[in-house]
């Protein structure tokens, strides 16, 4: 079944949508409309998510940075200048 399932070789334009890399109408002939549809809308809601966390974790990430880097520049003009 895992054989009929997974696509090898993906689409090229769809490199980072794991979900290109089933075969649904597989799935659907192995369980069902109903069950198919219901795991890929659930698979969709779920790589939303994690793509929408992925994206937070980015900004947080860059702005804590920005925030650090601006000290470590403060830190190193006192120290070269003496007034640490």
């Amino acid at each position: 079944m895992r054989r009929r399932l997974v696509v090898e070789d993906p689409p090229k334009g769809d490199l980072g949508d794991p979900l290109m890399r089933l075969r649904w109408s597989a799935a659907r002939d192995a369980v069902g409309v109903e069950v198919s549809v219901l795991v890929e809308e659930s698979s969709k809601v779920l790589l939303e998510a994690s793509r929408d966390a992925v994206t937070r974790q980015v900004h947080e990430i860059t702005t804590e940075s920005r925030r650090l880097a601006r000290h470590a520049v403060r830190d190193d003009i006192a120290q070269t200048t003496g007034f640490t």
